[in-house]
């Protein structure tokens, strides 16, 4: 099956993170072309994040990788808050992409069909099978509720 790199590949070698050499090698994410572009963009993303929490993981157990400078001395230090920026910054990574993935998901138009109706079933199905949102806003209610 053919595959592809994502349209952003080439930005790990801008990545502060990660030696040159290393983002270089470590390109071990491929696609399967049959994804949508949108699904391989935040896939992208969030093995960049996992990459980053990673070298940062590196970094603390090899200090003198990270070159010769204040960031090495906080290193060997031992110092936290690189770690807590480093966290900070994937949650709020990882909080972007997540919310782009429920709103693709929320995409589903309400249903008028009954609760338990056959028509219900058939289009909560449907909703299953296109990846969103199984109950939705404007969706018909029992009438008592």
């Amino acid at each position: 099956m053919e595959t592809s790199h994502a349209d952003d590949a080439a930005d790990d070698l801008d990545d502060p993170l990660l030696p040159r050499s290393e983002a270089k090698q470590n390109r071990r994410t491929r696609f399967q072309s049959h994804l949508s572009p949108k699904l391989r963009r935040w896939l992208t993303a969030t093995a960049r994040v996992h990459a980053r929490l990673c070298a940062i993981v590196r970094l603390y157990n090899a200090p003198k990788r990270a070159g010769e400078d204040i960031f090495t001395v906080r290193l060997t230090r031992e110092d936290k808050t690189l770690l807590f920026d480093a966290l900070n910054a994937a949650a709020f990574e990882i909080d972007l992409i997540r919310e782009q993935v429920a709103a693709e998901m929320g995409k589903a138009l309400p249903t008028s069909a009954p609760p338990g109706s056959h028509e219900k079933v058939s289009e909560m199905a449907a909703r299953f099978d296109r990846g969103e949102w199984l109950f939705i806003d404007g969706d018909a209610k029992i009438a008592n509720q």
